[in-house]
């Protein structure tokens, strides 16, 4: 289940996010990303577009069928990405530290009212 939670990650938005969280694990085709991301075509190209003029995303030619792309993570995007994801990754356990707090104010709510 992808869970869009937070208004941004790092200086990424959930658009940018998501295609560098994938390319991060591998060089992917550009149907690869389409399919991995619950993003619509345009949206792909468009974010992918922004990411190559910023140098974080390089687009490769395939040695096999030069109609496909391959896109790839720059040095640059995978440093970038890296500091966003320590950010994320704390406001994610504030969030988590938040969320049980609540629960938690429920439930005893709760147990008053048994």
């Amino acid at each position: 289940m992808k869970i869009n939670c937070l208004e941004s990650y790092g200086e990424f938005d959930y658009n940018e996010w998501s295609i560098l969280s994938l390319l991060d694990e591998r060089d992917k085709k550009y149907t690869e990303l389409c399919e991995g991301l619950d993003l619509s075509k345009p949206t792909v190209s468009k974010t992918l577009k922004k990411l190559s003029d910023r140098n974080l995303v390089k687009k490769l030619d395939n040695a096999q069928d030069n109609r496909v792309k391959i896109y790839s993570i720059s040095k640059k995007g995978r440093d970038e990405f890296e500091k966003a994801r320590k950010m994320v990754k704390m406001e994610l356990k504030l969030l988590k530290c938040d969320i049980e707090k609540e629960i938690m104010r429920l439930e005893y709510r709760d147990k008053e009212f048994d």
